[in-house]
């Protein structure tokens, strides 16, 4: 067994009900302005919605938000307040974490992670933990 099979077998849940999702935003017209579309938020929620009840009840969408050009912790802010349309909706439940890297200002770097899945998920609880603890190992160095 490889290393990589060896970690992600610690991780049933996910590895047997998880699927990881993006999106990037995309400028049509380079004279456009960055303009808040409130169409965004329902647009994405109806297509996870759709993908989670699809898939069966015990899914979970992975996600995370993307650290190359530094801009995750406003990546985050935006996805938790689209997530407040989602909640209020009460029929998916999103789970988020914040994972730091580092312990001084020059080399410290803030990960964000979450899962979207439905609210009647009943193994919720054990997927959390099992999440915190994936996300905590998978980001943290390795020695």
């Amino acid at each position: 067994m490889d290393e990589y099979t060896g970690y992600v077998n610690n991780y049933p849940l996910l590895l047997q009900k998880g699927y990881a999702f993006g999106f990037h935003k995309k400028k049509f017209n380079a004279d456009s302005k960055n303009k808040n579309d409130e169409l965004v938020a329902s647009t994405i929620y109806k297509i996870c919605l759709d993908f989670l009840q699809e898939q069966g009840i015990e899914t979970v969408l992975l996600y995370h938000c993307d650290a190359n050009d530094g801009k995750q912790a406003c990546r985050n802010k935006l996805f938790n307040k689209w997530s407040d349309t989602i909640v209020k909706a009460n029929t998916i439940v999103k789970h988020s974490i914040e994972v730091v890297i580092g312990d001084d200002t020059d080399n410290k770097k803030e990960m964000y992670l979450g899962f979207l899945t439905l609210n009647e998920n009943p193994l919720i609880e054990e997927i959390k933990t099992e999440f915190n603890d994936f996300s905590i190992n998978l980001i943290a160095p390795k020695e």
